[in-house]
C-alpha cells in the first residue's frame, strides 16, 4: 500500500480480508488505509497507514449472514432432517471449525448432520461417532442440553474437560486429534419442548 500511495499519490486501501497475527499466534482482521502525506507546496513527503482493528465487526457480520441463511433454509422445507443437516454445513466455516446437529428419536439421540472445515478432521469425528456413541446419560454434552433445555458453553476447553470426557486412551487420543479449543451446545426447541441439540466448536481457527 505505501508503494501504491507513492505510486499514485491518492488514498489506497487494502483487501478486506487483510487479518494481522499476533504475537500468541491470534488473528485479528483489519480495516485499513494508506493516505499521502503531503508538505506546503503540496510535493508528497510520506505516508501515513492506518489500522482498524474490526474483528468484532466481522465476527457480527458472519453471525448475521448465518443467521439470515438458516432461517431461509428454515422455513423453505417440510424435510426437517434435511434442512438441519444442510443448517450445519451453512455453519462452516463462518461460524465454527465444526457443527454438529443431533435429535432425540424414539429415546434415542440421532446425528442428523455434521460439517468440518478440515474433510480429514470430519472423517476422524466419523470415526470417533462409530467407536464411541453417545451415552444418553452422560452429565454434559449433547445428553445434557438434551434432558435440561439449557446451553452448555466452554469459550476455553481446559485439558481436564476433555480427560473428562474420554473412556478410555484410545478415545482420549482421538478426541485430542480434534485439536478443539471452544465449545458451545444449544438446545433446538419447538414449542417450548427440547428435540435437538446443534453443537458448534473451534479448533484451528482459534
Amino acid at each position: 500500500p505505501v508503494d501504491r500511495v507513492i505510486r499514485e499519490g491518492q488514498i489506497v486501501g487494502i483487501a478486506e480480508d487483510t487479518l494481522l497475527v499476533t504475537r500468541d499466534g491470534q488473528t485479528r482482521a483489519i480495516d485499513d488505509s494508506a493516505a499521502p502525506i503531503r508538505d506546503g507546496r503540496g510535493a508528497l513527503v510520506g505516508t501515513i497507514l492506518v489500522f482498524r482493528d474490526v474483528t468484532g465487526v466481522r465476527r457480527e457480520e458472519r453471525l448475521r449472514r448465518f443467521v439470515a441463511e438458516a432461517t431461509s433454509e428454515l422455513s423453505s422445507s417440510l424435510d426437517y432432517e434435511h434442512t438441519l443437516a444442510t443448517v450445519a454445513r451453512l455453519a462452516v466455516p463462518g461460524v465454527a471449525d465444526w457443527c454438529a446437529v443431533d435429535v432425540l428419536e424414539d429415546g434415542r439421540i440421532k446425528r442428523l448432520g455434521v460439517a468440518h472445515a478440515d474433510p480429514a478432521r470430519l472423517e476422524l469425528v466419523r470415526e470417533i461417532e462409530r467407536r464411541y456413541p453417545s451415552d444418553p446419560n452422560a452429565d454434559r454434552g449433547v445428553p445434557k442440553v438434551l434432558r435440561t433445555g439449557r446451553s452448555e458453553f466452554l469459550p476455553v476447553i481446559p485439558p481436564s474437560a476433555i480427560e473428562a470426557s474420554a473412556r478410555d486412551a484410545e478415545h482420549l487420543t482421538l478426541i485430542r486429534k480434534l485439536d478443539l479449543r471452544s465449545y458451545i451446545a444449544v438446545p433446538l426447541k419447538v414449542r417450548g419442548q427440547t428435540f435437538g441439540v446443534m453443537s458448534l466448536a473451534n479448533s484451528e481457527s482459534r
